[in-house]
């Protein structure tokens, strides 16, 4: 499994958008056959966007 990592704008100086990191570790995860995991940080606004993605 990957690690439930999120928070962009907390963890990676916001470089990348929430939404493009979680469905790039999601498409690796399930590229590599593994359970993707997302985290939920402490941004609320994060948790809805990576379970969105993850439903997808």
């Amino acid at each position: 499994m990957a690690a439930p990592v999120s928070g962009t704008t907390l963890n990676m100086g916001g470089k990348f958008t929430e939404r493009e990191y979680i469905s790039w570790v999601i498409k690796g995860c399930l590229d590599g056959g593994i359970y993707p995991i997302v985290g939920d940080t402490a941004v609320d606004a994060f948790l809805p966007t990576n379970l969105e993605e993850l439903k997808k």
